[in-house]
C-alpha cells in the first residue's frame, strides 16, 4: 500500500483510502462520517432537506449505532423502542413529543423526558466528545411554529434508512 493511493466511489463520491493508525481508525472514520453529514446540511452535498431550517445531527457511522442498539442496557432498549416507534407511526422527517413517543413506545412519559439524559451519558462514556445523538432533537420553543419547552425528537429519512439497514446486525431483544 506504500506510495499507492486507492480510490473507490460510493454514492458519487470519491474515496481514498489513507493509512492511519489502528488505534485512530475507529476515531478517524467517525470524524470522516461527521464531515460528510455535516457538509450535506451545508447544503454542498444535500441528503436531507428541512423545511423548517433546522438541520439534523450528523448520522452516527453504522458500528456506533449498532453498538448503541446492541449495549445490553436500559438505555438502549429505549434508544431502539423510540426509533421503532417513529418508524412505526410514519413520523420520519417530523418533530415527535415526548407524550407520543411515550404512547407509542409503551414507555412511561418519565422514562421517555430522561431518556436523554441517560443517552448523553452513554455517549459520553463511549464515543468521541462532542458527539451528538443519533437523531435530532430541540426545545418546542426553538421550532417554528413555537410549542412548549419540553424537548421533541426528530429522526431524518437518512437515520431512518440507516436504523431499517442495520436490522439485521442488531441482536435479539
Amino acid at each position: 500500500m506504500r506510495g499507492e493511493q486507492y480510490t473507490s466511489y460510493i454514492s458519487g463520491m470519491s474515496l481514498v483510502n489513507i493509512p492511519v493508525p489502528a488505534d485512530i481508525a475507529d476515531e478517524v472514520q467517525r470524524f470522516a462520517a461527521f464531515l460528510i453529514a455535516d457538509r450535506g446540511q451545508r447544503g454542498t452535498a444535500p441528503t436531507v432537506s428541512v423545511a423548517d431550517g433546522i438541520p439534523d445531527y450528523p448520522l452516527w457511522a453504522d458500528q456506533d449505532v449498532v453498538a448503541l442498539a446492541n449495549a445490553g442496557t436500559t438505555t438502549a432498549a429505549n434508544y431502539r423502542k423510540i426509533m421503532d416507534a417513529v418508524i412505526a407511526h410514519d413520523a420520519i422527517g417530523t418533530w415527535v413529543s415526548i407524550a407520543d413517543l411515550s404512547d407509542w413506545s409503551g414507555e412511561h412519559v418519565n422514562t421517555i423526558k430522561t431518556f436523554r439524559t441517560h443517552l448523553y451519558r452513554w455517549i459520553n462514556a463511549h464515543m468521541p466528545a462532542g458527539t451528538a445523538a443519533p437523531f435530532t432533537a430541540k426545545s418546542g420553543t426553538q421550532l417554528r411554529p413555537p410549542r412548549g419547552r419540553e424537548v421533541y425528537y426528530r429522526v431524518s429519512a437518512a437515520c431512518a434508512a440507516q436504523w431499517e439497514r442495520l436490522q439485521p446486525e442488531l441482536e435479539d431483544r
